[in-house]
């Protein structure tokens, strides 16, 4: 996480990832890498305007996909994912969140699709 300040936080993910994709039909295989590296930043609000919005954040983040070596199957591209959160106590907490992901494909280029993602999601620290 950098930088990681009282109200803000950046954090930075890097991941390879390999895929395989294996058609069941004559058992062909193929192998695939790709790099991917999201940054998703934190904006705590903590009680700024109104009493009732203390606890309330705003997460937002931003997802790249590149191919290494490409598969036959279709892959990410872009991912963006802007939300709202709360937390409620020291150990729950849940998000609101919109997606949208723009998908292709790696064999024809000119072929992508554009998807809005509704996401709830709630947390609780053990």
């Amino acid at each position: 996480m950098w930088p990681n300040r009282p109200r803000i936080k950046i954090q930075h993910y890097v991941r390879l990832e390999e895929r395989f994709d294996i058609e069941m039909s004559n058992w062909d295989n193929t192998f695939g890498l790709r790099f991917r590296y999201q940054a998703e930043m934190t904006l705590y609000l903590k009680g700024d305007w109104f009493s009732y919005n203390n606890g309330v954040y705003i997460p937002i983040s931003l997802e790249l996909f590149w191919n290494l070596i490409g598969t036959k199957q279709f892959n990410d591209a872009v991912r963006i994912i802007p939300g709202i959160g709360r937390e409620f106590s020291s150990g729950w907490k849940g998000e609101l969140l919109v997606g949208y992901f723009y998908t292709r494909n790696t064999i024809e280029d000119f072929f992508g699709t554009n998807d809005l993602v509704l996401r709830i999601r709630v947390y609780h620290k053990l």
